[in-house]
């Protein structure tokens, strides 16, 4: 029998907080399809629905994204209508190489750059337990 710790019960309380989120997202997106597919039928883009003083209103979005095959596009129009096109940048591989190479000093170099931490976040995984897992539970 193991001990459960703090460790463990928040692992439990992330789990099933995991599973009742992703339960909500494929009924989320089981009732989305549904409406568009009812406001598509009826010829409509939006709908609402007033409860008191409240009005919900639903409406279809649809964005499109264009996407460019920049290898054939650069073999057509060649190298000066590319250039016009195009903008140079950064490339953050170079600079780091650059840097590790001595050719930019990492003090220059560190007076122009920035390091901006993103909100952590629990990665999740599931798979089948080893025979050998030591890990709490």
């Amino acid at each position: 029998m193991r001990i459960r710790t703090r460790r463990s019960e928040a692992l439990t309380r992330f789990i099933d907080a995991k599973k009742a989120a992703d339960h909500a997202k494929r009924e989320l997106e089981a009732a989305e399809e549904e409406l568009i597919d009812a406001l598509r039928t009826a010829g409509d883009k939006s709908t609402s629905l007033t409860e008191g003083d409240k009005v919900q209103r639903a409406t279809v979005v649809q964005t499109e994204t264009t996407k460019i095959d920049e290898d054939g596009l650069r073999k057509a129009v060649g190298v000066k209508l590319w250039n016009k096109i195009t903008v140079k940048k950064v490339d953050k591989a170079k600079l780091t190489t650059t840097i590790a190479d001595g050719e930019i000093s990492p003090e220059l170099a560190s007076g122009f750059l920035t390091v901006q931490k993103n909100k952590p976040y629990i990665r999740y995984s599931e798979g089948q337990k080893k025979e050998n897992d030591e890990s709490d539970e």
